[in-house]
């Protein structure tokens, strides 16, 4: 925990706060001292690890927010903005107990538990986090020519006899870092020079050497998906608020070995009960982050090592959702015939493409057929994937299948046999393409003549390129080609977007 650069009150902060007293029985206020340098130039200075950036982000993001010191701030059970104390920081800190926010080490907590998906600092004091065994570590002596964007450093203050650490900030590079400084100031940007040299003690790299990193999938059993959305947790159990095993910051690659049913729940305005086992992080994440449809293709069952189904041996489905409309015909204009609310277990005869539904953030073209209820549903409401498993055309065999009608399952494997490729741009050498099947009506993209890193997807839109959803993100692991899974185009238009590993640039085809 921060105990400011001082061991308690100082007469020149008795005098401060006996001017404020008196200026604010004036009607008057002192202003505080403007930080070193504005908001906008929190940010990392330099290359750095992934975890490193992501600390830094973090800590950005709070002083962006305005977000102030509080002394003691951030030392609750888990990390975060806490209410401070006023006791023992000093003539300035009389009114922490009333503000919410971060001491100086509470703010490197959360940063590091942001970026790391774990509270690896843990909620000691700043001696606490210092004095622990870290396997990258810089003595004072060695300045901050090795340091890098996200590193936590520290100063110390003789006192009386001994020593103690007493302040920590983030190092953002180029000689600047993020800290939070002292009560009744916000967290701010300043240079490392504003803290004298004479007792800069060192500094800690906590990501490298940690169990933080992400696992190499070359070696672990299932299929490569990835994910989407922005700090996904995943857990140790298939259920909401399992303890939580990572934290993915970003569209992540990862190796899934099975799912199953759990909790439903409801996110993002999906909901499903269908979890995914990744073994690279002995962990469960809900399909609703997982690119690709309610039930991924091709993933067993975790019990029973079969496909999973939505529907009994009747061939009956579960609905989901409230006030569902079934319609007369396939379409959003035909009559409605009947509105089921609440999960309902229905029957359905045969399937087949209709009019697009963009709804509960899916998109489908496929509609099934209710024989109790004479009337269609669009797959997005019924419990499975985009095409439901075991359910015929309507104008017989499988769905896509043969001369029946096109199509595919989103997310699937693509079919290369015939593909062209209608788009495509170059980047720094890569080629990126969008793969196009007319007997499938899908598309994927393709990166080749790239790097380990380099990164591929599929946009599509309903809006004529206005807005778009970003599917299928997949990255080379090895070699220098790869592609992503399929997306059925559904009468829209679709692009393929990359960008290359080393880079932050992103291209994008020509919609088609």
């Amino acid at each position: 925990m921060n105990r400011q650069l001082r061991a308690g009150p100082t007469w020149s902060g008795l005098l401060r706060f006996l001017l404020a007293s008196a200026l604010l029985a004036l009607g008057l206020a002192l202003v505080p001292a403007a930080p070193a340098h504005a908001a906008g130039d929190c940010r990392a200075y330099g290359e750095t690890s992934v975890q490193g950036a992501l600390a830094v982000k973090a800590a950005c993001d709070e002083v962006a927010a305005g977000t102030m010191y509080s002394w003691g701030g951030g030392h609750g059970p888990v990390p975060g903005k806490t209410h401070g104390t006023p006791d023992g920081g000093g003539a300035e800190a009389w009114n922490d107990g009333n503000v919410v926010g971060f001491d100086c080490s509470g703010l490197t907590r959360w940063a590091w538990s942001v970026a790391t998906g774990r509270d690896i600092l843990g909620p000691g004091t700043t001696s606490d986090v210092f004095d622990r065994y870290w396997p990258v570590r810089f003595a004072g002596s060695d300045g901050t020519a090795h340091l890098k964007p996200g590193d936590v450093v520290f100063w110390q203050r003789t006192r009386f006899y001994w020593q103690s650490t007493t302040h920590t900030a983030i190092y953002l590079g180029d000689g600047k870092i993020v800290e939070a400084a002292e009560s009744q100031h916000p967290l701010q940007v300043a240079d490392f020079s504003s803290h004298s040299s004479s007792i800069y003690v060192g500094a800690i790299r906590p990501s490298e050497g940690s169990d933080s990193a992400s696992p190499d999938n070359s070696g672990l059993p299932g299929q490569l998906f990835s994910t989407w959305g922005e700090w996904v947790r995943v857990g140790n159990e298939p259920r909401r608020g399992s303890t939580v095993q990572h934290t993915f910051p970003g569209p992540t690659q990862v190796k899934i070995s099975c799912q199953t049913r759990g909790e439903s729940i409801t996110a993002e305005g999906i909901t499903n009960d269908l979890w995914s086992y990744l073994p690279g992080y002995d962990a469960w994440i809900t399909n609703i982050y997982v690119r690709g449809p309610a039930a991924l293709p091709g993933v067993p069952d975790c019990l029973s090592g079969g496909p999973v189904a939505g529907a009994d041996a009747s061939g009956r489905f579960t609905t989901w959702g409230d006030g569902v409309n079934v319609r007369s015909q396939p379409t959003l204009t035909a009559a409605v015939r009947q509105t089921i609310g609440g999960e309902t277990s229905v029957r359905v005869s045969c399937q087949q493409h209709g009019d697009v539904v963009n709804a509960e953030g899916f998109v489908n073209t496929v509609w099934s057929y209710l024989p109790d209820y004479d009337g269609w549903i669009t797959n997005i409401y019924l419990k499975g994937p985009a095409v439901l498993p075991g359910v015929p055309d309507c104008a017989g065999g499988a769905l896509g299948g043969g001369t029946a009608t096109a199509g595919c399952t989103d997310g699937g494997a693509p079919n290369g046999a015939g593909a062209r490729s209608p788009r495509s741009v170059s980047i720094a050498g890569r080629l990126i393409e969008l793969r196009y099947s007319d007997t499938t009506e899908c598309a994927w993209g393709r990166v080749t003549g790239g790097a380990p890193g380099d990164e591929v997807w599929v946009d599509r839109s309903i809006t004529g390129g206005q807005s778009w959803d970003q599917l299928g993100f997949t990255r080379i692991t090895s070699g220098s080609d790869v592609f992503t899974p399929e997306w059925n185009d559904h009468n829209v238009v679709m692009r393929a977007c990359g960008s290359p590993g080393d880079s932050d640039t992103v291209v994008c085809t020509d919609w088609f």
